[in-house]
């Protein structure tokens, strides 16, 4: 059975945002441990911290990439096809040596490879943050921050 109705609906818009930056996380809940692999490849968690100054590979989803095909698999990394992305680290800033498509994934999931800053503070959760600034728009430049409560573990 099929309905059909004839009238007027109200009006209502969506707002959408040029990059919602989100963390992976272990338990998939959003908070809590991050999908981390520190320089030796192993999973960053408490047992296993990065060391300060050391690369790490974060694992995130929600920034904008040139050239993806939504439902493609990424065959190799793409420098600089992200947009401009910074990491924070228990409030120091990362440096970025990479952001862009995961290598092997589908596409969507973004890999960023970071330093460890050396001043960063130590310890089994300290929080990490994703911003990503997309190019400026008609209101002047806006950052987009992942989402708060995701952490790693320092040494």
């Amino acid at each position: 059975m099929q309905a059909i109705f004839n009238g007027l609906s109200q009006i209502w818009s969506v707002p959408v945002a040029a990059a919602a930056p989100g963390i992976f996380t272990l338990d998939s809940t959003g908070a809590g441990p991050a999908a981390v692999l520190n320089e030796d490849n192993s999973v960053n968690g408490p047992s296993q911290p990065a060391a300060r100054g050391s690369a790490i590979q974060i694992f995130a989803t929600g920034i904008p990439v040139a050239g993806a095909v939504t439902g493609s698999i990424t065959p190799a990394a793409a420098p600089d096809s992200a947009e401009a992305v910074s990491v924070g680290i228990g409030g120091a800033t990362a440096r970025i040596l990479y952001a862009g498509p995961a290598p092997g994934e589908v596409a969507g999931v973004i890999q960023v490879n970071a330093i460890v800053p050396d001043i960063a503070p130590t310890g089994p959760a300290i929080p990490i943050v994703l911003s990503v600034s997309p190019p400026q728009g008609p209101l002047g430049p806006v950052v987009y921050a992942s989402q708060v409560g995701t952490t790693i573990a320092v040494k």
